[in-house]
């Protein structure tokens, strides 16, 4: 009986390290080339971990995903993602960059309930309420967050890839 325990568990392991050793998905032809990237990001030189670091590229991202979030020392290793195929670094050329750190809303008291008796006057000053406190709460300006506000820009070289820091308070 342990003869056959082990023979089953040789049977099923061998093509199990033999798929995971390098088979898998294929890099898509159309896939641009791409090189190492990361992206520091600090306030007054103390890194900011969890911000979701995006890159753009000049003539559009098409089916790439291009991203990562920084860790605890601020460094975003930067990842290409097309479908099922993920791959470390950039795509070669120019990139805006978006910097967003989520927030978590403190709760005001007011409900649903009563937002939904407000005019509409009410609610949109409101609005403009909540997000002036959401604004002092952010630890990067919103601007960073969006592709056509951001004052971000990358050069991702094919030989020599591309690293960036960014002081959000000296920009």
């Amino acid at each position: 009986m342990k003869e056959y325990v082990m023979t089953c568990f040789c049977c099923l392991a061998i093509p199990m390290i033999l798929f995971s050793s390098g088979c898998g998905t294929a890099r898509p032809k159309e896939m641009p080339k791409t090189a190492p990237c990361t992206i520091t990001v600090v306030k007054d030189g103390v890194p900011i971990s969890g911000v979701d670091v995006s890159l753009f590229r000049s003539e559009g991202n098409g089916s790439l995903t291009i991203s990562a979030y920084t860790n605890t020392n601020g460094v975003a290793t930067i990842q290409t993602t097309w479908g099922n195929y993920s791959t470390q670094g950039a795509p070669v050329g120019t990139c805006k960059v978006t910097l967003t750190k989520h927030v978590s809303t403190p709760s005001d008291g007011v409900t649903d309930a009563q937002i939904e008796q407000f005019t509409p006057q009410e609610a949109e000053e409101y609005e403009k309420k909540r997000e002036a406190e959401i604004d002092k709460l952010r630890p990067i300006p919103k601007h960073f967050s969006a592709q056509n506000t951001t004052p971000l820009e990358i050069v991702i070289e094919e030989k020599n890839g591309a690293k960036m820091t960014v002081d959000i308070n000296k920009m």
